[in-house]
């Protein structure tokens, strides 16, 4: 590993940086059918939906990557009781995002669900500061609890939030978008 100050760290970034500037200039000037659409940037809503998908998809990589490392460094589990530890983040995820997502359907509202989706992950991300090496088992359960749900909710509205800004025409590509920034990590491997 090399300190960030290195040439050999420095140098991928820029090159990424610079490839990712000429990516956006040629796409928005030249091809008839680019690969990313400007037309899905042109409100507010969309543009803080994708930036809101892609924090998102940050946090869910990073809990999904540093989670089992606190339980086989802190808690002194294998690797598969560090796997069975995280169920109560991932199985809080599926249900919240389905009951959200028929939520909206019925209501044709989506923003009080961004809006207790980041709440609920706001808070349980928060709570997470409060995991030691002596926290029992049932604390850290239900302190799972609360972020898993508000991620689920944010999966079910984020999508909504990413496609209602945009016409029918761009409705295949607001979602290819939503999932491309929702795929964002952070994490280093």
């Amino acid at each position: 590993m090399y300190k960030w100050n290195h040439w050999k760290t420095m140098l991928p970034l820029m090159l990424g940086v610079i490839c990712l500037a000429f990516f956006i200039f040629y796409s928005i000037s030249y091809p008839k059918e680019p690969l990313i659409r400007r037309s899905l940037f042109n409100s507010p809503t969309s543009i803080i939906a994708y930036f809101g998908t892609m924090i998102h998809g940050m946090l869910v990589w990073s809990l999904l990557y540093y989670m089992p490392i606190y339980f086989e460094v802190a808690k002194g589990y294998n690797p598969i009781l560090s796997g069975v530890a995280i169920f109560p983040f991932t199985f809080t995820t599926a249900p919240a995002a389905v009951v959200i997502g028929l939520v909206i359907t019925k209501t044709g509202r989506y923003r009080p669900s961004l809006w207790t989706g980041w709440l609920m992950t706001t808070i349980g991300m928060g709570l997470l500061i409060l995991l030691k090496q002596s926290t029992v088992t049932s604390s850290w359960v239900f302190l799972s609890l609360v972020p898993g749900c508000g991620m689920g909710i944010l999966f079910s509205a984020q999508g909504f939030a990413a496609q209602a800004s945009v016409s029918n025409a761009d409705l295949p590509f607001a979602g290819a978008m939503y999932v491309a920034c929702s795929s964002t990590r952070i994490i280093p491997f």
